[in-house]
């Protein structure tokens, strides 16, 4: 093994090449300017956005490469790049509502109940509470479909739900059709 000097011809060549590489430029915490390389199709380095590039490249050549040790390359790169993607705690948690609506409608097309139940629980709680009728819509799916068991039975269970006080309650019953 030969030992090289710092200040030989082909060393400082070498240097000089990385410093003409195209710099990332963006702005750290530091305030300064990011001196990693860039990735030359959106002039950002991995860390500043040029991940989602890299990636885009190493699909495109995975797509058109053969079996080998290239191709077993590209597909470690983007299981590293997967790192990237969506975490856990970033997802929109699953709406309940959606869920109810599914169900309800599921129940309609099976012919356990219809429309018009549903349609006659939405104005009874627009009546006494139209502002909490986005927050009675589960309810009001289930109520439509049986599952809160006998109707004045769910008919309680949404009244006390809604904090409704006596009269409000009346109401709501009066426009469900049940006697007072």
């Amino acid at each position: 093994m030969g030992t090289y000097s710092l200040r030989s011809p082909e060393f400082v060549e070498q240097i000089g090449q990385l410093d003409r590489r195209t710099k990332c430029g963006a702005r750290t915490r530091q305030g300064t300017a990011c001196r990693r390389a860039a990735v030359s199709e959106v002039g950002r380095c991995p860390l500043h956005g040029g991940g989602a590039a890299l990636k885009r490249r190493y699909e495109a050549e995975l797509r058109t490469s053969k079996p080998g040790k290239r191709q077993d390359w590209l597909l470690k790169r983007l299981a590293k790049t997967a790192r990237n993607r969506e975490r856990e705690y970033q997802k929109t948690p699953p709406n309940p509502f959606d869920r109810a609506a599914q169900e309800f409608h599921t129940a309609v097309k099976e012919g356990r109940t219809t429309l018009d139940a549903r349609a006659r629980w939405i104005n009874a709680v627009n009546v006494v509470r139209p502002y909490r009728l986005d927050h009675a819509m589960p309810m009001i799916h289930e109520a439509a479909m049986g599952k809160l068991g006998h109707p004045m039975m769910a008919a309680t269970f949404i009244a006390g739900h809604l904090s409704l006080n006596e009269s409000e309650i009346a109401e709501f019953q009066d426009k469900l059709g049940f006697p007072n």
